[in-house]
């Protein structure tokens, strides 16, 4: 055992003086030992080598012996002296030199300024005696320790302690360097010992400031290249950035598109058919409103959107406005043509069609011969101009106004000539004899008549001679057209809808509560159901007037067939009832 220990020191020795070999080009430091045999063993060799490659000139000035592995070759059972021995070699497989410290016994660290090692080892570095510090980082010794501490608002520079610049400050004494402010912050002056010091608006580059208290991002189209509260400036004509808070003028590269153009694959491209841009930049260009298109390319406005241009579903009607394809018939593109009609015998469920795959419905299933099939989506037929009935079987009166009846029981204004409900009737009939007289319970005595608050359902006016077409209608409220004038609700519109049942419409009544601030009525007449109305009548063509204190009559200038009537006004007292004519009989 003797011999071993003896050996163990001599082998140190030669370590200390000659085990570390240093290749300059990669760094690597290579220790190898052999173990000596037990006796009666001399076969055995166990051998530790220790290798690790750095991974800079800077760290290899840190190790003394390092290892990436330590291994042990040939190993025996061995006895706890023996143990002892290959753990002092493998600790000095790394170890830190002069001025260079380990965490992990990995890798050396140069100790930091203010501290010193003046050991081999892994352990920590020593500071320096008070208010002292080193020139640099991995100081060997405490005769290093000879620059004096900066106090707070100074740090080291060029070998004194000089004022920490604007824009930063040190809130403690030491050998520290002074802190930059917070983004967008600066000091008043120099030698600033605390945070609170930051407290002067100075925007980065590719900020701007509108109020000196806070910052915002130079937008598109400008860039900043200094520091200050200052505007952006423009990038050149006809160029943008690619994005916001640009730094340099380098990053105006994008091309700036003008009115009509949008930017599409890296380029300016004129706005397609059908399609505005009204302002300078690269958004992209608008759509225009629906069935309205433009004259062609690179439009700057949406007025620039004034040709009719109807969509699927819809037609040109009178060469003015898109109205919905009907019952029976489709439109699978756009354009101002005419509906298709579904193959033979078959319709559609509603209006407004887009496939010829919506003429689903089977026509000998629903209507008769003498209807176009047309289904209305209900349960019912749109019979053909002359016919009426749920299947159109029935034949109009030819007396009948524009040979037009009620869809169900035939009733219609009369021809001239002509009288009766059907206008089935003929003859020349005085003034007080050319209607019926249609009052409650049937008492038509020529008194009772003249009192139209006690006509029959379906009948109002003066001696209940006018046809009321609105019990047919719905109105949302049942209160409106239940012939009872003192079931009131408070609105200011009223919407009739006749369910695509055409109606020849002369004049309306409205009762209220009180008439005296009835104003601003206007009435849209609607011929089908599209958005668009086939008659505005406002102010300058309405005609009303007042019946009673109750009461208001209104007439647009003509008559009109017509399956919706919107009606609004301004009043703060309730409406009661809504008379429809369709006509005296």
């Amino acid at each position: 055992m003797t011999e071993i220990i003896y050996f163990v020191f001599v082998i140190w020795v030669i370590l200390l003086q000659e085990g570390v070999t240093q290749e300059e080009n990669n760094c690597t430091f290579t220790n190898s030992e052999k173990v000596i045999p037990r006796d009666g063993e001399t076969e055995t060799i166990t051998q530790i080598q220790c290798e690790r490659k750095c991974k800079d000139q800077e760290e290899c000035k840190g190790f003394l012996h390092e290892n990436e592995q330590c291994t042990i070759y040939n190993s025996v059972i061995i006895t706890a002296e023996e143990q002892d021995y290959i753990n002092f070699y493998l600790k000095r497989c790394f170890a830190c030199a002069l001025g260079f410290y380990s965490t992990d016994n990995i890798s050396c660290l140069a100790c930091p300024k203010g501290q010193y090692k003046n050991t081999i080892g892994n352990q920590p570095c020593l500071s320096c005696p008070k208010s002292k510090t080193t020139i640099s980082k991995g100081s060997q010794d405490i005769g290093a320790c000879s620059i004096d501490t900066c106090k707070s608002g100074h740090e080291y520079q060029n070998g004194d302690c000089t004022e920490c610049g604007i824009g930063f400050y040190k809130d403690e004494e030491g050998d520290v360097d002074c802190t930059k402010c917070p983004i967008h912050t600066t000091t008043s002056g120099r030698g600033s010992r605390s945070l609170s010091s930051c407290n002067s608006t100075l925007c980065e580059a590719g900020f701007f400031s509108m109020d000196t208290i806070s910052c915002l991002t130079c937008p598109n189209r400008t860039y900043k290249s200094t520091p200050g509260n200052q505007a952006c400036l423009p990038c050149p004509p006809g160029k943008t950035t690619i994005r916001t808070g640009s730094t340099d003028i380098g990053s105006c590269s994008k091309s700036l598109c003008g009115p009509g153009q949008e930017y599409k694959n890296n380029n300016c491209s004129e706005c397609n058919i059908g399609f505005y841009k009204e302002e300078e930049g690269n958004s992209d260009c608008t759509e225009c409103p629906d069935h309205k298109t433009t004259s062609g390319q690179a439009s700057t406005s949406r007025s620039g959107c004034n040709i009719t241009f109807c969509g699927e579903g819809f037609f040109l009607k009178n060469n003015s406005s898109c109205h919905v394809c009907p019952n029976g018939t489709y439109k699978n593109f756009t354009g101002n043509y005419r509906c298709l009609k579904c193959p033979m015998n078959k319709t559609t469920i509603r209006v407004g069609s887009t496939d010829i795959s919506n003429c689903s419905l089977d026509c000998a299933q629903i209507c008769t011969k003498n209807d176009p099939c047309r289904f209305t989506g209900t349960n019912s037929c749109v019979c053909p101009s002359g016919y009426y009935g749920p299947k159109c079987t029935k034949r109009c009166s030819p007396g009948c106004f524009n040979d037009s009846c009620h869809r169900m029981n035939g009733t219609c204004p009369c021809k001239e000539g002509f009288y009766d409900d059907n206008c089935l009737k003929t003859g020349t009939l005085d003034q007080k004899n050319r209607w019926d007289c249609h009052c409650a319970k049937n008492n038509c005595s020529e008194q009772a008549c003249l009192n139209y608050d006690r006509c029959s359902m379906g009948w109002f006016g003066e001696s209940c001679k006018y046809r009321d077409l609105a019990v047919l209608a719905n109105m949302g409220n049942g209160v409106l057209n239940d012939n009872n004038d003192s079931t009131c609700v408070k609105q200011n519109n009223v919407t009739i809808d006749w369910q695509h049942e055409l109606q020849a419409v002369t004049w309306v009544r409205l009762v209220f509560k009180n008439n005296d601030d009835i104003s601003d009525v206007e009435a849209l007449y609607f011929e089908d159901q599209s958005s668009e109305p086939y008659e505005t009548c406002g102010h300058d063509r309405l005609k009303f007037h007042k019946t009673g204190n109750m009461a208001i009559d209104l007439h647009c200038v003509n008559s009109f067939f017509i399956r919706l009537l919107k009606v609004s006004w301004k009043s703060d007292s309730p409406l009661c009832s809504v008379y429809v004519s369709g006509g005296f009989l």
